[in-house]
């Protein structure tokens, strides 16, 4: 991340952590315009972090990562401009996300059993941010995708 954006990068979480937290709709009529076009402003800067965010993941990062995620796409769902994410490559981090979803980490990964996020958030979570809702592959799942390479 070059120095300028790294100087940005506390402020991009919290805008990202804020669009998660806060009760919808985020923004009213008279600001979405002005909103859509910080947001064109930022891309640039939005494509690092997510980049950046791929890379540094580890498990005890992934519910910090699905909050990132969730917060980008609610700005993009109220912005109702999906082109945000065809400019935004966030599919590296939904694919790790997926992953440690779906190998159901052990218990000393507190955060991939969401500890900062109560039931009450994730029962307003849309179902559209699938990445809260992947499930664990059991074992007889892993065996069965092993039958179909075959």
């Amino acid at each position: 991340m070059s120095r300028k954006n790294r100087n940005l990068r506390p402020t991009l979480e919290n805008c990202l952590l804020f669009a998660f937290h806060q009760p919808k709709p985020l923004f009213g009529d008279k600001e979405r315009a002005e909103v859509e076009c910080m947001v064109e402003k930022i891309i640039p800067i939005l494509k690092e972090f997510f980049i950046q965010l791929s890379i540094s993941l580890v498990p005890d990062t992934v519910e910090t990562a699905q909050r990132f995620r969730s917060g980008l796409q609610y700005i993009v769902d109220e912005l109702g401009n999906g082109s945000i994410l065809d400019r935004v490559p966030c599919v590296q981090v939904d694919e790790y996300i997926k992953n440690c979803k779906e190998l159901s980490l052990p218990i000393e990964y507190p955060s991939v059993h969401y500890s900062h996020v109560t039931d009450e958030q994730i029962s307003r979570i849309p179902h559209n941010h699938w990445w809260w809702f992947v499930q664990p592959i059991s074992d007889n799942d892993s065996d069965e995708q092993q039958d179909e390479k075959v």
